[in-house]
């Protein structure tokens, strides 16, 4: 998912468009500390002005964030140390109101 949101970044930036951010949410907020995220993402070809990464909230908040936000799920697998996501993109606008969901064909 992260390389392909670094793919459209990409595409908003050739096309000079500035007026966006990028949110992304940890699903493992226990495990990814801001320096765990800050490491990831430089594996990317990532603007991180306008890319947040967020994190330090609890499990249950982001599950329920999830559901009731976004229609998804994120749960944690009980047979591994994995949690279970969604893998959709999100278009928001400045009022948080959910413009259409982006999904893989």
């Amino acid at each position: 998912m992260t390389y392909n949101m670094s793919q459209i970044q990409g595409m908003l930036d050739e096309e000079g468009v500035t007026d966006y951010q990028i949110v992304s949410f940890s699903v493992d907020p226990e495990n990814d500390s801001p320096e765990v995220l800050s490491e990831y993402i430089s594996n990317y070809e990532a603007n991180e002005d306008n890319w947040h990464l967020v994190t330090g909230y609890k499990q249950e908040f982001i599950s329920q964030l999830a559901l009731n936000s976004f229609k998804t799920i994120v749960q944690n697998d009980p047979t591994s140390d994995q949690v279970i996501h969604g893998v959709n993109f999100y278009l928001v606008d400045q009022k948080w109101n959910r413009c259409k969901r982006l999904s893989r064909k």
